[in-house]
């Protein structure tokens, strides 16, 4: 389109409309397929409530490489990490090790002991018993205290520069 900051208002207008009329699903896939907008409460709320397979899709929109910033590696490593920490504590080894292996194992090249040691919590029937590990609370605390960690790389992310959204989406009209 000839005029982008003419297409950016409109984009941003319809996200607004959907959002008005709690058409909360299209607004944010607006907002992940434009790339104009990047919805920070919602990302956030994904993070934080565990529903962390839609906050990574939902980042792909914006940032689809893992590996293109160290910004990236940190929220992208975060998110899987929390996948991992959530299914251990659900008891669930045969899908934390299906994690290892699938969503882990890229961040080794940051962290050469990542697997090793993920491989030995996931081995333990109470990861808690682990040292390192022994105060691991509930995994929505757990996720919170890391919110900050994730919403500084974010900010920082020269890719989002622009894009992020702090506000929450308008609420429904009564």
């Amino acid at each position: 389109m000839a005029d982008s900051a003419a297409y950016r208002r409109l984009i941003s207008s319809v996200i607004k409309l959907l959002d008005s009329n709690n058409y909360h699903e299209s607004a944010r896939t607006l907002e992940k397929e434009s790339g104009f907008v990047f919805n920070l409460a919602y990302f956030e709320h994904c993070f934080v409530t565990g529903l962390l397979e839609e906050a990574e899709d939902y980042l792909a929109g914006f940032l689809p490489y893992i590996h293109e910033n160290a910004y990236c590696v940190n929220v992208y490593f975060e998110l899987n990490w929390q996948k991992f920490m959530d299914v251990l504590d659900q008891g669930d080894r045969i899908e934390a090790r299906r994690i290892l292996d699938e969503d882990l194992r890229p961040f080794e090249r940051y962290q050469p002991d990542l697997i090793v040691s993920a491989s030995e919590l996931a081995s333990l029937e109470d990861f808690r018993t682990h040292e390192a590990f022994r105060n691991y609370g509930v995994p929505e605390e757990e996720r919170r205290e890391r919110l900050e960690f994730v919403r500084t790389n974010l900010e920082a992310n020269p890719l989002l520069d622009g894009k992020i959204q702090y506000d929450p989406p308008v609420p429904p009209q009564a």
